[in-house]
């Protein structure tokens, strides 16, 4: 069920977000500083090619990180979440293959729409399924997803081969409730959305590890991965740890583990 707390769209208390947003701005201008040391990793590896373009990547990659990080731990206290509990959801979320940054982003939009976190990790599975079905990695299909949720869309969740019109899937939850769907709030029209789509997951499940021995899953899955090894960058500043697996930390151990499995 979603809490009673909820406080983000009626005009939550966020004037802390900007000074986070700030020592966030300044931990990235200390870790830019210490660039030279990733380089030498990356020279190691790639024998010197595109360095330029690399060194961008990562810096980029690390700063929208942790601005998202942020953003979603600004938005939990205001909806009554700790950042252990967002943190846990996180993680669990990236156990179905998902993308940290779209993990994050997966978060705050449950959050704005007034869902329990502890959702995001079953849509974050049923993502893993339909991205099969879809032709696109999971992080991808994931976010199609939340966005559904978020603006009641479901033609954005055809391509997963989940096809009812809005009318249908908050009738039938209005059903469950007693109610009608003129009686329905924001919050439980989009909790009938994450209904649906969970549902319709349900049929569709274990397409995700049927398909793992294909070459192309593979393949769909190299951007999150390379997503994770700028983020272990940003924080061990030592790229060839994230192939060797020896100094990755615990946010990029998941992505050092798997590779080659997902």
């Amino acid at each position: 069920m979603a809490r009673s707390n909820y406080i983000v769209r009626g005009g939550g208390d966020f004037s802390g977000l900007y000074k986070e947003l700030n020592e966030a701005q300044k931990r990235m201008n200390h870790f830019k500083s210490g660039m030279g040391k990733v380089l030498k990793g990356v020279a190691g590896l790639f024998g010197g090619l595109a360095l330029g373009g690399l060194a961008k990547d990562f810096a980029n990659t690390a700063m929208r990180t942790e601005t998202l990080e942020v953003a979603m731990l600004s938005v939990g206290r205001a909806s009554g979440y700790a950042a252990k509990e967002l943190d846990d959801a996180k993680k669990a979320i990236r156990d179905k293959g998902i993308a940290e940054q779209e993990s994050m982003q997966i978060l705050t939009r449950f959050m704005q729409a007034q869902l329990d976190v502890a959702d995001a990790s079953k849509l974050a599975r049923v993502a893993q399924d339909a991205a099969v079905i879809a032709n696109v990695n999971s992080s991808e299909a994931a976010e199609q997803m939340t966005e559904a949720i978020a603006k009641q869309r479901p033609e954005l969740l055809s391509a997963f081969g989940m096809t009812k019109n809005l009318n249908v899937v908050l009738s039938e939850y209005a059903s469950t409730l007693g109610l009608t769907t003129k009686d329905l709030d924001e919050a439980q029209r989009k909790q009938a959305m994450l209904n649906y789509i969970l549902t319709e997951g349900a049929k569709i499940a274990g397409t995700y590890e049927s398909s793992m021995d294909a070459v192309g899953k593979k393949i769909g899955s190299l951007p999150r991965h390379y997503q994770d090894l700028q983020k272990c960058n940003s924080n061990t500043a030592d790229v060839t740890g994230y192939w060797s697996g020896s100094r990755c930390d615990y946010k990029c151990s998941t992505t050092c583990d798997s590779l080659g499995r997902s």
